[in-house]
C-alpha cells in the first residue's frame, strides 16, 4: 500500500481519494477523519474491521454496503442485527450472539439456518424442530423440552439426538424393542430394560452390557414365578447367550420356567 500511495496519505483529499479506490488503506492513516472513514466504508463494509471505535454512522455505513461486515462489530445492537439480516438473511451466521428475534425471523423462514446459530435459544430451538424434526442435529445440546417435540413426531427422529435423555430412552423401548436401533448412546439401565423385555435386545449392535450383567437381567426374568411366554420364546430362540441355556435354566428358572423348557426340548 506505501509503495502504490507513496506518501499522498497526508492531505484529507488524498486520504479521501485512497479511501475511495483502496478502503483498506484507512489502515495506514493516523486518526483518519469521519468523512475518509465513511468514504472507505462505503465503498467496502469489511473496512470497519481497521476502525478503532466505530460510531453508529459508520456501523450502518459499513452494514448497508455489507451485511457480512457485522463479524467485525463488538455486540451489535438490535438495530444493526436487522440492517444485517434485511440485507440478507443468511447474514445470522456473522452475528455471534443474535438476538432472540433475529434468532426466531430466520428460523422462521428455513428450519437448516439453526445451524447458523451457536447457542439458539430453547423457544428458537423448538420453533426449528417443529418445521423439521431432523433439525435437531445441528443442535449441540438440545434441551429436554426439544427432544420430545422431536420424538412426538416419531420415535424414527431418535437417531438425530445425539444423548437423548434417560426417560425418553426408556419410553421409546417401552413403545418398541426396535427404537434401540435409533439410539446411538442408550443409558445402561435402558440396556438392562431392554434385556428384561425380550432376550432379542442382545441382537442390536448398541447392546454393550457385559455378559454378567446380562446373565443378572436374564436370571432373574426366568425366576418368576409366573414367566411371560414371550420373553422365554425369545430366550429360548437367541443365538446371543453366552452360556449353555439349559445351565441357566437350572440355575434361575422358576418351576413354571423349567416346565417350558423342558416342553420345548421335548418336541424337537
Amino acid at each position: 500500500l506505501m509503495e502504490l500511495f507513496g506518501n499522498r496519505l497526508e492531505t484529507e483529499n488524498d486520504r479521501l481519494f485512497a479511501a475511495e479506490v483502496y478502503p483498506f488503506s484507512i489502515k495506514l492513516m493516523k486518526n483518519p477523519s469521519k468523512a475518509v472513514v465513511l468514504k472507505a466504508l462505503g465503498t467496502n463494509g469489511d473496512a470497519i474491521e481497521f476502525v478503532r471505535e466505530p460510531d453508529t454512522e459508520m456501523i450502518k455505513e459499513a452494514i448497508a454496503q455489507s451485511g457480512r461486515a457485522v463479524r467485525f462489530i463488538e455486540n451489535p445492537s438490535l438495530e444493526i442485527q436487522k440492517l444485517c439480516i434485511e440485507k440478507n438473511i443468511d447474514n445470522i451466521r456473522f452475528i455471534e450472539n443474535p438476538h432472540e428475534e433475529i434468532q426466531i425471523q430466520a428460523v422462521k423462514e428455513y428450519a437448516f439456518r439453526i445451524h447458523d446459530i451457536g447457542d439458539p435459544t430453547e423457544r428458537v430451538q423448538l420453533l426449528a424442530v417443529s418445521k423439521n424434526p431432523e433439525r435437531i442435529k445441528c443442535i449441540r445440546k438440545p434441551t429436554e423440552a426439544v427432544q420430545r417435540k422431536v420424538v412426538e413426531q416419531g420415535m424414527k427422529y431418535l437417531k438425530y439426538i445425539e444423548n437423548p435423555v434417560k426417560e425418553i430412552q426408556m419410553e421409546a423401548i417401552e413403545e418398541s424393542l426396535s427404537h434401540l436401533n435409533h439410539i446411538k448412546n442408550p443409558d445402561p439401565d435402558v440396556l438392562r430394560r431392554a434385556l428384561s423385555i425380550s432376550a432379542k435386545a442382545l441382537e442390536y449392535d448398541c447392546y454393550n452390557l457385559s455378559w454378567e450383567e446380562s446373565e443378572a437381567v436374564i436370571g432373574e426374568a426366568l425366576s418368576k414365578d409366573d414367566p411371560d411366554g414371550e420373553y422365554l420364546r425369545s430366550f429360548i430362540d437367541s443365538k446371543h447367550i453366552q452360556c449353555d441355556k439349559a445351565i441357566l435354566v437350572d440355575r434361575y428358572g422358576s418351576m413354571r420356567t423349567k416346565a417350558y423348557f423342558l416342553d420345548d426340548r421335548l418336541s424337537l
